[in-house]
C-alpha cells in the first residue's frame, strides 16, 4: 500500500526507529509509481511522510532518512538542507547526520569531458539524516547504582565504528530492485537506536531490506511498498531469513524468544 496510507493504520507512539529511503526522484522505473515529479509535489510527499512519523514514534525515538544530496532537474536545490529544514519546522531535532561513502562514484554523467566548460560532480556518497522526536536519551535503565543505560547487542569494536560519521559501505548490486541499499545499512541504525523487540518500519520498503534486517536482529518490524511485486519479493526473502544470521554482541535472552514479526 501507499506509505501514507500504511501509517495511517499505525497507533500513535508506537514505533521505535523508522530507518527508510524515499524514492529521489530520479526518473527510476518502479512500476506503479512516478519517479519524475515536480520538486513541490516531491517535497509535499517527504513533508507529509514526516508529519505522519512523527506521530507514530515513540518519544525521543527516531527517524532515519537515507536521501540524495540534489535532485537531478535544473535549478540543482540541496536536498538535505530543505528536508532538515521542513523537520525542524514538524518539531523534530536533528540529532545526527551520517555521510554514506559508497566507495566508487557512478561511472557516467561526466558533463563536458576534460573541459571547465561544465563538468559534473559525481556523488560517490549520500546523506542520512537522524530525525528525533524530542531532545534527549530513551530512559532505559538496568536498576544498578545510579541507573546505567541498558546495553543493546552492539560489540565495543561495533560501537566504535558505528558512531563515527562517514560509514565506509560499499553499495549493492541493483538486482530485486532499482535502488536498493546493503544490508550494512539499517543493520547499524538498528542496533545503533533499538534494543531486541522494538518495532521497526520502513515504509518506502522496496525489496525488504530494512524488515529482513530486523528479523535476523530479533526485533520486530513493519514494511509498506505501493508495488505489490516488491512486496511478494520482500515476503520471500523474509520467509527464508532466520533470526540471529547476523552477527550481534549479546546473545538473545530467553525473554526475546517468540517475538512476532509483521509485514503488510
Amino acid at each position: 500500500m501507499d506509505c501514507l496510507e500504511g501509517m495511517g493504520k499505525i497507533d500513535d507512539n508506537s514505533i521505535d526507529l523508522i530507518v527508510t529511503s524515499p524514492p529521489y526522484n530520479a526518473n527510476k522505473e518502479y512500476g506503479v509509481y512516478d519517479d519524475s515529479k515536480e520538486l513541490e509535489e516531491w517535497l509535499s510527499l517527504i513533508e507529509s511522510f514526516l508529519k505522519q512519523s512523527y506521530r507514530i514514534i515513540s518519544d525521543r525515538s527516531r527517524v532515519c532518512v537515507n536521501l540524495p544530496w540534489v535532485m537531478l532537474k535544473k535549478p540543482q536545490r540541496f536536498i538535505p538542507h530543505i528536508v532538515a529544514t521542513c523537520g525542524e519546522k514538524i518539531g523534530y531535532y536533528i540529532r545526527d547526520w551520517v555521510i554514506w561513502d559508497k566507495g566508487v562514484a557512478p561511472s557516467t554523467a561526466w558533463g563536458s569531458w576534460l573541459s571547465p566548460s561544465g563538468p559534473v560532480i559525481r556523488a560517490r556518497c549520500e546523506p542520512i539524516i537522524i530525525f528525533q522526536k524530542g531532545i534527549g536519551g530513551k530512559k532505559r535503565i538496568d536498576g544498578t547504582g545510579r541507573g546505567r543505560c541498558v546495553k543493546g547487542d552492539l560489540t565495543s569494536k561495533e560501537f566504535l565504528e558505528y558512531t563515527e560519521n562517514v560509514w565506509q559501505v560499499r553499495g549493492r548490486k541493483q538486482d530485486a530492485h532499482p535502488a536498493m541499499f546493503p544490508e550494512e545499512i539499517p543493520k547499524r541504525l538498528i542496533q545503533l537506536y533499538t534494543w531486541k523487540g522494538d518495532v521497526i518500519l520502513d515504509q518506502f520498503l522496496g525489496s525488504g531490506t530494512t524488515t529482513v534486517v530486523a528479523k535476523r536482529l530479533q526485533r520486530k518490524y513493519i514494511g509498506f511498498d505501493i508495488n505489490p511485486e516488491y512486496v511478494d519479493i520482500a515476503n520471500k526473502q523474509l520467509e527464508q531469513t532466520t533470526l540471529n544470521e547476523v552477527k550481534v554482541g549479546i546473545p538473545p535472552s530467553p525473554k526475546d524468544e517468540g517475538i512476532l514479526p509483521t509485514f503488510l
